[in-house]
């Protein structure tokens, strides 16, 4: 009486007429594993409950190679139709993504609730991607941008349109990655690899191309030089 009541109740409801007919709202059997209200057995409902921890996180990492394979492959054809294929199948991995997060915030990804907590990524975006994005990133992009030409001319002569700073474990970690910091090097040849560029400049130096005199100690000095409009010189170098 009570389950038909409240499918008449919900039929009475004005819910779009999209409610099954109370007739179809008929009880289900009990079996062994699952009850007439349809909610699983204890034992059936203790399996299921059972979190495959390892198989989620093989899912969690296909997803993440499966976009970057994506983007490769579609970078590496560079025909628009690929771009059109990547860009519908990125769609495809944000609705993947979407449902993990959706797995994680019921803490059924993995069996570690900081886990679940942690790859479940809502948070993690805009805290560690965007926030940093708009500003520390800002910061270090501006900084760079000044040491290599701030204060520099339009000249033939590229050591008077780039600065040159000496590069240390400290500015190549946090500042200037991938060998960006030789950056006269670059504006000689722009066609030179990032991976060469090292080497690239001590044979600009052996050449006396660059010179004690036009290089900064390091990128502090460059700073200061900068601040007080001062020329590179000898004594900067030393």
């Amino acid at each position: 009486m009570d389950h038909m009541a409240h499918a008449s109740a919900l039929a009475s409801r004005p819910l779009g007429g999209m409610v099954p007919d109370p007739a179809l709202l008929t009880p289900a059997h009990e079996t062994e594993l699952v009850r007439a209200d349809g909610r699983p057995q204890p034992a059936f409902r203790e399996q299921l409950r059972k979190i495959p921890s390892w198989r989620n996180a093989w899912s969690v990492v296909s997803v993440w190679l499966q976009a970057a394979l994506i983007l490769g492959l579609a970078v590496w054809w560079g025909n628009p139709a690929g771009y059109v294929v990547a860009f519908l199948l990125m769609g495809r991995t944000q609705a993947q993504l979407a449902s993990l997060m959706h797995e994680s915030a019921h803490r059924l990804l993995f069996s570690g609730r900081r886990l679940n907590d942690f790859v479940g990524y809502w948070w993690l975006y805009p805290v560690f991607w965007l926030l940093p994005f708009l500003t520390v990133w800002r910061v270090i992009n501006r900084l760079r941008s000044i040491a290599e030409h701030g204060g520099m001319d339009a000249s033939p002569d590229r050591r008077a349109t780039t600065h040159t700073v000496r590069q240390s474990w400290w500015s190549r970690t946090v500042l200037v990655p991938f060998n960006i910091g030789w950056h006269l090097a670059h504006h000689v040849d722009a066609g030179i690899s990032m991976r060469h560029l090292p080497r690239y400049h001590r044979a600009l130096c052996d050449a006396g191309y660059v010179t004690p005199e036009l290089e900064y100690h390091d990128y502090r000095a460059l700073w200061r030089a900068l601040r007080r409009g001062t020329r590179a010189s000898a004594a900067q170098s030393t």
